[in-house]
């Protein structure tokens, strides 16, 4: 049974009862307290697992975003890199893209190299794009492109099969060898002269090419 305790207050003739029964006014749970113990804490720091990072001083590790991977204890996760992608969370490693794809730094999903149409006269992957080990290098030996070939536009490019032998380099400007230049690299560049499907040679000292008009009248012969 609780008791209820009281007191009077001056000039009052009757009891009133103590709000508080508890005669501590400050309860203290624990007892015993603990000088060197803090509000929060830790023995010990334990590394991130796999897929995880965490910079100095935070409380907890965080998960990799997509695009990026961690092997465990690293201060951040790192970027996917060229040639491999993961469009999932806490990842530990990168997927590789198969061949007649590519990724750039920090990819969440491969593309395909290049926009495969027939009458690009490409075939397959299409070969028209170079994308060895996942990694975009731009128009293949033997190819061209309108626009240069970046990693933004590398998968919907259209690029087409060069028709003179050699002339082509590739690359992601779509370069013509010396002497050449134009649409698939079928014209003699400006101060040079011939038949484009011979030869195209230099002009001269003091003397110029004839004008775009005579490559391509070239060209129809």
């Amino acid at each position: 049974m609780r008791t209820l305790r009281t007191w009077l207050l001056p000039g009052d003739s009757n009891p009133t009862p103590n709000p508080n029964p508890n005669p501590n006014p400050n309860p203290n749970p624990n007892p015993n307290p603990n000088p060197n113990q803090g509000s929060r804490g830790m023995d010990k720091c334990t590394p991130c697992g796999a897929g995880t990072s965490s910079e100095a001083g935070a409380w907890r590790c965080t998960d990799c975003l997509p695009g990026s991977y961690a092997t465990g204890g690293e201060p951040e996760c790192l970027p996917c890199a060229p040639g491999s992608a993961t469009d999932k969370e806490a990842q530990a490693q990168c997927t590789f893209c198969l061949d007649g794809w590519y990724a750039g730094t920090g990819y969440t999903q491969c593309r395909k190299c290049g926009m495969f149409d027939y009458s690009q006269l490409t075939n397959g992957v299409p070969n028209g794009v170079d994308c060895t080990g996942g990694v975009l290098n731009g128009t293949a030996k033997g190819f061209w492109a309108a626009t240069p070939l970046t990693e933004d536009s590398a998968n919907w490019t259209r690029v087409w099969k060069c028709e003179i032998p050699g002339v082509c380099l590739g690359g992601d400007e779509s370069a013509c060898t010396e002497g050449y230049g134009g649409v698939l690299c079928d014209s003699c560049a400006p101060g040079y002269w011939g038949k484009p499907k011979k030869e195209c040679l230099k002009c001269p000292v003091g003397k110029d090419d004839l004008g775009i008009g005579n490559r391509i009248i070239f060209r129809t012969l």
